[in-house]
């Protein structure tokens, strides 16, 4: 069986040389060609099963957020667009937000934490019923993705604050 055309692109190339099998992957036969990125080939158990560790990828923890017991049942996601230098102001959210700035920069700050300012491939964490003194949009604006963990029958719901 020949590989996949533009088979050069490593995601294509082990949706090919993969068959999917829960969280762990079973290599097919031909398993032993080289990927051509990290270390050259894939190892190859004598089972025949690799688990994510094998794969030509990295997978690096850059957010643990601990949701004080929270029940999940659902997870909403937002868009989020600020023009260049609004400001909402303070403001305290009724349940946790995660996030993730994909365009511009914002000033972030927890109450009375230190100011940072967030840009794409960064992440922050809102905690439930914490003063969010900032998170202002500096000059290029601002696009970013916010994660809402939701108990049964929760709405997210942000109230803003009195200086």
């Amino acid at each position: 069986m020949a590989p996949p055309r533009g088979s050069t692109q490593p995601a294509r190339f082990l949706g090919w040389l993969l068959q999917r099998d829960g969280r762990r992957a079973r290599a097919r036969p031909s398993a032993q060609v080289a990927l051509g990125c990290g270390s050259g080939r894939v190892g190859v158990r004598d089972d025949g099963r690799m688990t994510m560790d094998d794969l030509p990828m990295t997978r690096e923890l850059v957010l643990d957020a601990a949701l004080q017991g929270l029940t999940v049942d659902r997870v909403e996601v937002r868009r989020i667009r600020m023009a260049p230098t609004f400001a909402p102001g303070a403001h305290v959210h009724n349940g946790p937000v995660l996030g993730n700035p994909i365009e511009g920069a914002v000033l972030f700050q927890v109450e009375s934490e230190a100011q940072i300012v967030l840009r794409p491939g960064e992440v922050f964490f809102e905690p439930a019923g914490r003063r969010i003194s900032h998170f202002d949009a500096l000059d290029g604006g601002a696009v970013f993705l916010c994660y809402f963990p939701l108990a049964p029958g929760q709405q997210p719901d942000i109230r803003l604050l009195d200086e």
